[in-house]
């Protein structure tokens, strides 16, 4: 599932280096999406997991 998209660290737009990104150079994937990205994410977590559900058996 893409948890793991919405939760990673990414640059932020206007993060700059000198040597090396600090962490705070970065913020959470959900944090800069727009609600439609959002709403259109959560719809297809939600089918893949009704997939795996129908496909499991139970």
């Amino acid at each position: 599932m893409s948890t793991y998209a919405l939760g990673r660290y990414v640059l932020k737009p206007d993060a700059w280096r000198l040597f090396r990104y600090i962490r705070a150079d970065y913020v959470r994937s959900y944090k800069g999406m727009g609600a439609g990205a959002m709403g259109f994410e959560i719809y297809t977590d939600f089918q893949t997991g009704k997939q795996v559900y129908r496909e499991s058996g139970t």
